[in-house]
C-alpha cells in the first residue's frame, strides 16, 4: 500500500507548528507554577516528567514535521521534472511525425 500523500505540506508544517507552540506553552505554564510554589504547585519529579514528555514530544513532532515537508516538496519537484520530461518527448514525438500531431 502506498503512503497516503500529503495535498497541502506548507498547510501541515504550520499545523504542526501551532500545535508545538501549544504544547511549550504548556511547558511554560508548568514551569511558571513550579516557581510560583505554595500548595498547588507541581513538585519536582512532576516538573521534570512533565518536562521531558512535553519538550521531547515537541521535539519529535518538530523532527517529523520537517521532515513530512521535505519529503513532499522531493516529490512535487520530482513530479514536476517527469511532467517536463514527458512533454518534451511528446514534443520531439511531434517533430519527427508531424501527422500524428494532435494540434
Amino acid at each position: 500500500m502506498e503512503p497516503k500523500k500529503i495535498k497541502n505540506p506548507t498547510g501541515m508544517l504550520i499545523m504542526h507548528g501551532t500545535v508545538i507552540a501549544v504544547v511549550l506553552y504548556m511547558a511554560w505554564q508548568l514551569v511558571r507554577s513550579y516557581r510560583a510554589g505554595g500548595a498547588e504547585a507541581p513538585s519536582l519529579t512532576t516538573l521534570i516528567v512533565g518536562l521531558v514528555l512535553l519538550v521531547g514530544g515537541c521535539v519529535v513532532v518538530g523532527w517529523l514535521a520537517v521532515r513530512l515537508f521535505l519529503q513532499a516538496k522531493r516529490e512535487e519537484k520530482a513530479l514536476e521534472q517527469e511532467t517536463e520530461q514527458l512533454h518534451a518527448a511528446a514534443a520531439q514525438e511531434n517533430l519527427k511525425d508531424p501527422e500524428n500531431s494532435e494540434e
